[in-house]
Protein backbone atom coordinates (compact mmCIF):
# COMPACT_ATOMS: atom_id res chain seq x y z
CA UNK A 1 0.00 0.00 0.00
CA UNK A 2 0.90 3.34 -1.07
CA UNK A 3 -0.29 6.78 -0.25
CA UNK A 4 -0.38 9.64 -2.96
CA UNK A 5 -1.02 12.56 -3.32
CA UNK A 6 -0.59 15.28 -6.16
CA UNK A 7 1.47 14.72 -8.90
CA UNK A 8 2.51 11.37 -8.02
CA UNK A 9 -1.06 10.20 -7.37
CA UNK A 10 -1.84 12.02 -10.99
CA UNK A 11 0.44 10.23 -12.80
CA UNK A 12 -0.33 6.77 -11.18
CA UNK A 13 -3.88 6.50 -12.33
CA UNK A 14 -3.30 8.25 -16.09
CA UNK A 15 -0.65 5.73 -16.11
CA UNK A 16 -3.54 3.54 -16.02
CA UNK A 17 -5.40 5.15 -19.07
CA UNK A 18 -1.72 4.67 -21.54
CA UNK A 19 -1.03 1.02 -20.24
CA UNK A 20 -2.85 -1.70 -22.36
CA UNK A 21 -4.96 -4.00 -20.46
CA UNK A 22 -7.96 -4.08 -18.67
CA UNK A 23 -9.14 -1.01 -16.81
CA UNK A 24 -12.23 -0.57 -14.58
CA UNK A 25 -13.47 2.72 -12.66
CA UNK A 26 -15.90 3.45 -10.62
CA UNK A 27 -15.82 7.06 -10.76
CA UNK A 28 -18.26 9.82 -9.80
CA UNK A 29 -17.77 12.72 -12.35
CA UNK A 30 -15.40 12.66 -15.65
CA UNK A 31 -14.30 15.05 -17.78
CA UNK A 32 -14.73 15.09 -21.65
CA UNK A 33 -11.12 14.93 -22.45
CA UNK A 34 -10.66 11.73 -20.21
CA UNK A 35 -13.93 10.11 -21.33
CA UNK A 36 -12.68 10.18 -24.57
CA UNK A 37 -9.83 8.64 -23.72
CA UNK A 38 -11.49 5.74 -21.76
CA UNK A 39 -14.01 5.00 -24.60
CA UNK A 40 -10.53 5.00 -27.27
CA UNK A 41 -9.36 2.42 -24.28
CA UNK A 42 -12.44 0.80 -23.75
CA UNK A 43 -12.90 1.04 -20.41
CA UNK A 44 -15.42 0.23 -18.01
CA UNK A 45 -16.99 2.84 -16.73
CA UNK A 46 -19.64 3.69 -13.57
CA UNK A 47 -20.52 6.95 -12.72
CA UNK A 48 -23.14 9.39 -11.42
CA UNK A 49 -24.72 11.90 -13.21
CA UNK A 50 -27.32 12.44 -10.51
CA UNK A 51 -25.56 15.38 -8.76
CA UNK A 52 -24.25 17.24 -11.81
CA UNK A 53 -20.61 16.59 -12.01
CA UNK A 54 -20.75 14.52 -14.99
CA UNK A 55 -22.06 16.99 -18.49
CA UNK A 56 -23.56 15.98 -21.67
CA UNK A 57 -19.86 16.51 -23.24
CA UNK A 58 -18.64 13.74 -21.12
CA UNK A 59 -21.14 11.21 -21.76
CA UNK A 60 -21.03 11.71 -25.37
CA UNK A 61 -16.73 11.88 -25.08
CA UNK A 62 -17.66 8.31 -23.58
CA UNK A 63 -19.12 7.24 -26.11
CA UNK A 64 -23.39 7.82 -25.79
CA UNK A 65 -25.42 8.15 -28.20
CA UNK A 66 -29.15 8.36 -27.68
CA UNK A 67 -29.38 6.39 -31.22
CA UNK A 68 -27.47 3.67 -29.65
CA UNK A 69 -29.09 4.00 -26.41
CA UNK A 70 -28.60 1.55 -24.09
CA UNK A 71 -25.00 0.88 -25.17
CA UNK A 72 -25.00 -2.98 -26.86
CA UNK A 73 -21.83 -3.38 -24.66
CA UNK A 74 -22.71 -1.92 -21.22
CA UNK A 75 -18.99 -0.85 -21.47
CA UNK A 76 -20.50 2.51 -19.37
CA UNK A 77 -23.42 2.26 -16.68
CA UNK A 78 -25.06 4.60 -13.99
CA UNK A 79 -24.92 4.72 -10.61
CA UNK A 80 -26.58 7.34 -9.07
CA UNK A 81 -25.50 8.61 -5.79
CA UNK A 82 -21.66 7.14 -6.66
CA UNK A 83 -19.21 9.41 -5.08
CA UNK A 84 -16.31 6.88 -4.75
CA UNK A 85 -13.50 7.18 -6.93
CA UNK A 86 -11.91 3.75 -7.82
CA UNK A 87 -9.29 2.62 -11.24
CA UNK A 88 -8.58 -0.97 -10.78
CA UNK A 89 -5.85 -1.30 -13.86
CA UNK A 90 -4.34 -5.36 -14.06
CA UNK A 91 -1.39 -3.85 -12.33
CA UNK A 92 -2.79 -1.80 -9.38
CA UNK A 93 -5.55 0.00 -8.18
CA UNK A 94 -6.07 2.87 -6.91
CA UNK A 95 -8.86 4.51 -4.53
CA UNK A 96 -8.71 8.12 -3.52
CA UNK A 97 -10.16 11.81 -3.74
CA UNK A 98 -9.38 12.59 -7.40
CA UNK A 99 -12.42 12.16 -10.07
CA UNK A 100 -11.68 11.60 -13.85
CA UNK A 101 -10.62 15.26 -14.91
CA UNK A 102 -7.90 17.40 -16.10
CA UNK A 103 -8.35 19.66 -13.27
CA UNK A 104 -7.74 16.29 -11.04
CA UNK A 105 -5.25 14.76 -12.93
CA UNK A 106 -3.78 17.43 -15.18
CA UNK A 107 -1.85 16.68 -18.62
CA UNK A 108 1.14 16.18 -20.39
CA UNK A 109 3.03 19.32 -19.20
CA UNK A 110 1.00 20.72 -17.05
CA UNK A 111 0.12 19.25 -13.49
CA UNK A 112 -2.90 18.64 -11.78
CA UNK A 113 -5.43 22.18 -10.32
CA UNK A 114 -6.43 20.40 -7.64
CA UNK A 115 -4.85 19.44 -3.82
CA UNK A 116 -5.69 14.89 -4.48
CA UNK A 117 -4.78 12.20 -2.36
CA UNK A 118 -5.08 8.50 -2.46
CA UNK A 119 -3.92 5.18 -2.06
CA UNK A 120 -2.39 2.78 -4.49
CA UNK A 121 -2.54 -0.96 -3.84
CA UNK A 122 -0.30 -3.21 -5.79
CA UNK A 123 -1.44 -6.38 -7.24
CA UNK A 124 1.35 -8.52 -6.29
CA UNK A 125 2.90 -6.97 -3.58
CA UNK A 126 -0.77 -6.62 -1.63
CA UNK A 127 -3.58 -8.58 -3.20
CA UNK A 128 -5.67 -8.58 -0.17
CA UNK A 129 -5.81 -5.04 -0.38
CA UNK A 130 -6.00 -5.15 -4.39
CA UNK A 131 -8.74 -7.66 -4.27
CA UNK A 132 -10.92 -5.60 -1.83
CA UNK A 133 -10.88 -2.92 -4.16
CA UNK A 134 -12.09 -5.20 -6.81
CA UNK A 135 -14.84 -6.31 -5.22
CA UNK A 136 -15.56 -2.85 -4.76
CA UNK A 137 -16.13 -2.19 -7.96
CA UNK A 138 -17.50 -5.38 -8.89
CA UNK A 139 -20.20 -4.74 -6.13
CA UNK A 140 -20.73 -0.64 -7.20
CA UNK A 141 -20.81 -2.53 -11.14
CA UNK A 142 -23.76 -4.71 -9.68
CA UNK A 143 -25.72 -1.81 -8.32
CA UNK A 144 -25.25 0.23 -11.47
CA UNK A 145 -28.09 0.24 -14.64
CA UNK A 146 -27.78 1.05 -18.85
CA UNK A 147 -27.49 4.56 -19.57
CA UNK A 148 -30.76 6.06 -21.30
CA UNK A 149 -31.75 8.70 -23.95
CA UNK A 150 -33.69 10.33 -20.49
CA UNK A 151 -30.31 10.45 -18.27
CA UNK A 152 -28.43 12.22 -21.19
CA UNK A 153 -31.26 14.57 -20.97
CA UNK A 154 -30.65 15.48 -17.34
CA UNK A 155 -26.83 15.72 -17.41
CA UNK A 156 -26.34 19.76 -17.38
CA UNK A 157 -24.37 21.66 -19.99
CA UNK A 158 -21.60 22.51 -17.32
CA UNK A 159 -20.19 20.21 -14.21
CA UNK A 160 -21.77 21.99 -11.81
CA UNK A 161 -18.86 20.88 -9.79
CA UNK A 162 -15.47 22.61 -10.74
CA UNK A 163 -13.27 19.79 -10.09
CA UNK A 164 -15.09 17.54 -12.67
CA UNK A 165 -14.75 20.32 -14.95
CA UNK A 166 -11.33 19.76 -17.54
CA UNK A 167 -10.25 23.06 -18.12
CA UNK A 168 -6.84 24.48 -17.55
CA UNK A 169 -5.35 27.62 -18.25
CA UNK A 170 -2.21 26.73 -20.62
CA UNK A 171 0.48 28.50 -22.24
CA UNK A 172 -1.42 29.93 -24.70
CA UNK A 173 -4.00 31.29 -22.22
CA UNK A 174 -4.08 35.21 -21.62
CA UNK A 175 -6.01 36.65 -18.99
CA UNK A 176 -7.77 38.91 -21.64
CA UNK A 177 -9.39 36.17 -23.43
CA UNK A 178 -12.92 36.02 -22.14
CA UNK A 179 -13.44 32.63 -23.65
CA UNK A 180 -10.34 31.48 -21.93
CA UNK A 181 -12.53 32.91 -18.67
CA UNK A 182 -15.60 31.23 -19.60
CA UNK A 183 -14.13 27.51 -20.18
CA UNK A 184 -12.11 28.46 -16.53
CA UNK A 185 -14.86 29.76 -14.25
CA UNK A 186 -18.44 29.53 -16.05
CA UNK A 187 -20.44 30.51 -13.22
CA UNK A 188 -19.16 33.95 -13.63
CA UNK A 189 -21.21 34.24 -16.63
CA UNK A 190 -24.79 33.57 -15.56
CA UNK A 191 -27.27 36.03 -17.77
CA UNK A 192 -24.32 36.44 -20.34
CA UNK A 193 -25.07 36.07 -23.74
CA UNK A 194 -22.66 36.29 -26.99
CA UNK A 195 -22.86 36.87 -30.36
CA UNK A 196 -20.19 36.05 -32.99
CA UNK A 197 -20.53 37.73 -36.78
CA UNK A 198 -21.56 40.39 -38.74
CA UNK A 199 -24.66 42.02 -37.91
CA UNK A 200 -24.78 43.86 -41.47
CA UNK A 201 -27.81 45.86 -40.86
CA UNK A 202 -29.57 47.65 -43.40
CA UNK A 203 -30.07 51.62 -43.15
CA UNK A 204 -33.46 51.27 -43.01
CA UNK A 205 -33.26 48.06 -40.39
CA UNK A 206 -31.70 50.49 -37.82
CA UNK A 207 -34.09 53.16 -38.13
CA UNK A 208 -36.94 50.67 -37.65
CA UNK A 209 -35.44 49.39 -34.55
CA UNK A 210 -34.77 53.01 -33.34
CA UNK A 211 -38.61 53.95 -33.66
CA UNK A 212 -39.75 50.27 -32.17
CA UNK A 213 -37.51 51.05 -29.10
CA UNK A 214 -39.07 54.75 -28.75
CA UNK A 215 -42.60 53.53 -29.32
CA UNK A 216 -42.13 51.04 -26.64
CA UNK A 217 -39.72 53.15 -24.06
CA UNK A 218 -41.11 56.76 -24.68
CA UNK A 219 -37.91 58.26 -25.88
CA UNK A 220 -34.82 57.43 -28.43
CA UNK A 221 -32.31 55.00 -27.08
CA UNK A 222 -29.43 57.84 -27.10
CA UNK A 223 -31.64 59.40 -24.20
CA UNK A 224 -30.49 56.17 -21.74
CA UNK A 225 -27.34 55.67 -23.54
CA UNK A 226 -28.13 52.77 -25.24
CA UNK A 227 -27.11 51.67 -29.06
CA UNK A 228 -28.50 49.07 -30.99
CA UNK A 229 -26.82 45.41 -30.72
CA UNK A 230 -28.50 43.16 -32.86
CA UNK A 231 -32.04 42.50 -35.06
CA UNK A 232 -33.50 38.82 -35.32
CA UNK A 233 -36.67 38.81 -37.33
CA UNK A 234 -39.14 35.50 -36.73
CA UNK A 235 -35.85 33.63 -35.34
CA UNK A 236 -37.02 31.92 -31.82
CA UNK A 237 -33.54 30.44 -31.07
CA UNK A 238 -31.88 33.79 -31.30
CA UNK A 239 -34.75 35.33 -29.29
CA UNK A 240 -34.39 32.65 -26.81
CA UNK A 241 -30.86 33.12 -25.81
CA UNK A 242 -31.21 37.07 -25.63
CA UNK A 243 -34.13 37.29 -23.94
CA UNK A 244 -33.44 37.56 -20.46
CA UNK A 245 -29.62 38.21 -20.86
CA UNK A 246 -28.13 41.10 -18.85
CA UNK A 247 -24.31 41.58 -20.76
CA UNK A 248 -23.80 40.54 -24.42
CA UNK A 249 -20.10 39.90 -25.76
CA UNK A 250 -19.96 40.93 -29.28
CA UNK A 251 -17.38 39.67 -32.00
CA UNK A 252 -18.11 41.46 -35.10
CA UNK A 253 -16.32 40.62 -38.20
CA UNK A 254 -17.45 43.32 -40.11
CA UNK A 255 -17.46 46.44 -39.94
CA UNK A 256 -16.61 47.94 -37.21
CA UNK A 257 -14.01 44.87 -36.83
CA UNK A 258 -13.79 44.13 -33.35
CA UNK A 259 -14.92 42.97 -29.53
CA UNK A 260 -17.44 45.18 -27.56
CA UNK A 261 -19.68 44.51 -24.42
CA UNK A 262 -22.88 45.78 -23.20
CA UNK A 263 -25.14 45.68 -19.97
CA UNK A 264 -28.59 46.70 -19.33
CA UNK A 265 -29.82 45.62 -22.08
CA UNK A 266 -33.23 45.24 -23.16
CA UNK A 267 -35.89 44.10 -25.78
CA UNK A 268 -37.75 45.63 -28.10
CA UNK A 269 -40.57 43.63 -30.18
CA UNK A 270 -41.72 45.28 -33.50
CA UNK A 271 -44.91 45.34 -34.61
CA UNK A 272 -43.47 43.10 -37.68
CA UNK A 273 -42.73 40.10 -35.28
CA UNK A 274 -38.69 41.41 -35.45
CA UNK A 275 -36.93 41.29 -31.93
CA UNK A 276 -34.23 44.37 -31.54
CA UNK A 277 -31.81 44.49 -28.17
CA UNK A 278 -30.22 47.10 -27.36
CA UNK A 279 -27.58 47.90 -24.70
CA UNK A 280 -24.78 49.97 -23.30
CA UNK A 281 -21.87 49.74 -24.07
CA UNK A 282 -19.39 49.38 -21.31
CA UNK A 283 -16.18 47.26 -21.60
CA UNK A 284 -14.77 48.22 -18.15
CA UNK A 285 -17.82 47.69 -16.64
CA UNK A 286 -18.50 44.42 -18.48
CA UNK A 287 -15.40 42.84 -17.45
CA UNK A 288 -15.56 44.04 -14.32
CA UNK A 289 -18.87 42.85 -13.39
CA UNK A 290 -17.31 39.54 -14.36
CA UNK A 291 -14.65 39.77 -12.04
CA UNK A 292 -12.57 40.00 -15.09
CA UNK A 293 -9.29 41.11 -14.90
CA UNK A 294 -8.44 44.87 -16.85
CA UNK A 295 -7.92 44.39 -20.59
CA UNK A 296 -7.88 46.58 -23.70
CA UNK A 297 -10.47 45.29 -26.33
CA UNK A 298 -7.18 44.90 -28.59
CA UNK A 299 -5.96 42.62 -26.33
CA UNK A 300 -9.08 40.38 -25.95
CA UNK A 301 -10.00 40.51 -29.92
CA UNK A 302 -6.01 39.21 -30.54
CA UNK A 303 -6.33 35.99 -27.83
CA UNK A 304 -10.47 35.22 -28.99
CA UNK A 305 -10.57 36.57 -32.52
CA UNK A 306 -9.32 33.02 -34.26
CA UNK A 307 -12.15 30.94 -32.78
CA UNK A 308 -14.80 33.22 -32.79
CA UNK A 309 -14.69 33.63 -35.74
CA UNK A 310 -14.33 30.01 -36.71
CA UNK A 311 -17.60 30.02 -34.38
CA UNK A 312 -18.96 33.07 -36.46
CA UNK A 313 -18.16 30.84 -40.15
CA UNK A 314 -20.17 27.71 -37.93
CA UNK A 315 -23.42 26.60 -39.54
CA UNK A 316 -25.27 25.72 -36.27
CA UNK A 317 -27.81 29.06 -34.85
CA UNK A 318 -26.73 31.13 -38.05
CA UNK A 319 -29.41 34.07 -38.31
CA UNK A 320 -29.89 34.42 -42.04
CA UNK A 321 -25.37 33.74 -42.85
CA UNK A 322 -25.51 37.14 -40.02
CA UNK A 323 -24.31 36.07 -36.85
CA UNK A 324 -24.75 33.16 -34.05
CA UNK A 325 -25.92 34.08 -30.59
CA UNK A 326 -25.13 31.71 -28.15
CA UNK A 327 -25.85 31.58 -24.14
CA UNK A 328 -22.79 31.03 -22.42
CA UNK A 329 -23.81 27.28 -21.69
CA UNK A 330 -24.19 26.54 -25.43
CA UNK A 331 -20.53 28.56 -25.58
CA UNK A 332 -19.16 26.41 -22.78
CA UNK A 333 -20.07 23.44 -23.92
CA UNK A 334 -19.23 24.49 -27.56
CA UNK A 335 -15.75 25.57 -26.76
CA UNK A 336 -15.19 22.14 -24.37
CA UNK A 337 -15.94 20.26 -27.09
CA UNK A 338 -14.14 21.90 -29.84
CA UNK A 339 -11.74 24.49 -29.05
CA UNK A 340 -10.49 23.70 -25.44
CA UNK A 341 -6.62 23.03 -26.20
CA UNK A 342 -6.29 26.19 -28.31
CA UNK A 343 -7.21 28.57 -24.95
Amino acid sequence: MKILHGHELATAILDLFREPGRLRCAVAFWGSELGAIARKRKVEVVLDISMGGTSRNALKALGLRRKSMPQADGRVTLLDGLHAKIFVGTRYAVIGSANASRRALGRDGLGPSLQEAGVLFDRAEDPDGYGKLEELYEHYRGLSRAILPGDLDRAPRVASNPAARDFQAGPKSTSASVLSALLADFDRFSRTSFIFGDHRIEHWDWVKAKEAYADEVGEPPEAAGRTHICSAKDDPDTDGVLRDTAHVFVYWFGSPLGVSAYHDVVRIEHRDGTVSYFGRLGWTAVRSAHRLPAATKADTWRADSTIAEAIANSDEDKVKERFVALSSGDLFELLESNFAGDL
